[in-house]
């Protein structure tokens, strides 16, 4: 993987998880599941606790106020609804895993999520990405022998 174009970074800390430091992190479905479940959750903590710190005080309050509409933009990208659901690697063809409760917004979303793989044509991208990586770990390999 470290010899390949790809931007390989190895283990990381879940405290590194939702900090963009990496695009992908690879786990299994059980580990998968609680950090997705996690991320839904630290919208909905995040605005509990600003509720809760308006509530206390008249001047948080205004300031809570005058930022709701930077925080709720900055709160969107992590809205499962936005994203709809997610692409199942591993199958051949477009599978997309959305939450069990998805809104309608978050089925449409998932839909144009399939189109937009489909139009870019994105299982061809890896499967031509998976061969060029083959052939060269092939090489690699008969360099060393």
């Amino acid at each position: 993987m470290k010899q390949s174009r790809l931007n390989f970074v190895g283990n990381v800390e879940g405290r590194d998880i939702l900090t963009g430091k990496v695009d992908v992190i690879v786990c299994d479905g059980f580990i998968g599941n609680i950090i997705l479940k996690f991320g839904e959750a630290v919208p909905k903590l995040l605005k509990h606790l600003l509720s809760e710190t308006a509530r206390k005080s008249i001047i948080d309050k205004i300031k809570i106020g005058l930022t709701r509409g930077s925080l709720r933009k900055a709160l969107k990208v992590m809205d499962y609804q936005e994203h709809g659901g997610v692409p199942l690697l591993g199958v051949n063809g477009i599978s997309i895993i959305g939450h069990g409760s998805s809104t309608p917004k978050a089925i449409k979303n998932m839909i144009l999520r399939a189109k937009l793989m489909h139009d870019k044509n994105l299982l061809g991208k890896i499967e031509n990405s998976i061969k060029e990586f083959s052939v060269k770990s092939e090489s690699v390999i008969n360099e060393k022998q």
